[in-house]
């Protein structure tokens, strides 16, 4: 299963790497075939014209798609790294605790009462 998962995410990531690439053989492939079958300029050119335009929201997608994906994972990150925090002050103030209850804190430290305070 979850090499499954690693191949998919793998595929979809050269598919996004190379998306525009694999677009673009494409509409020189429709161009050369239709401009081989048309003999007006006209349609020719406005073929081409809507190739680009096609090729442009394509391209824009992709940048969307991945700036979207760049927003998410920092999301992700910056709350993570809240919780490792929050987290992480937690434990200081229960090892002080831990640590006054035992009498391992010298006299004047701590005292249990702030400790509790702060928890």
């Amino acid at each position: 299963m979850r090499m499954d998962i690693r191949r998919n995410v793998t595929l979809r990531n050269q598919i996004e790497q190379n998306g525009l690439l694999i677009i673009a053989v494409a509409m020189a492939l429709i161009y050369w075939i239709f401009d081989s079958m048309v003999t007006d300029q006209f349609w020719t050119r406005l073929l081409v014209v809507v190739l680009i335009f096609t090729y442009g929201m394509m391209t824009q997608f992709l940048i969307n798609q991945r700036r979207e994906a760049e927003e998410a994972l920092q999301h992700a990150h910056d709350e993570l790294e809240e919780r490792v925090q929050i987290r992480t002050a937690e434990l200081s103030r229960a090892f002080a605790a831990v640590r006054i209850r035992r009498g391992d804190v010298p006299a004047g430290g701590l005292s249990i009462a702030a400790v509790e305070r702060t928890l």
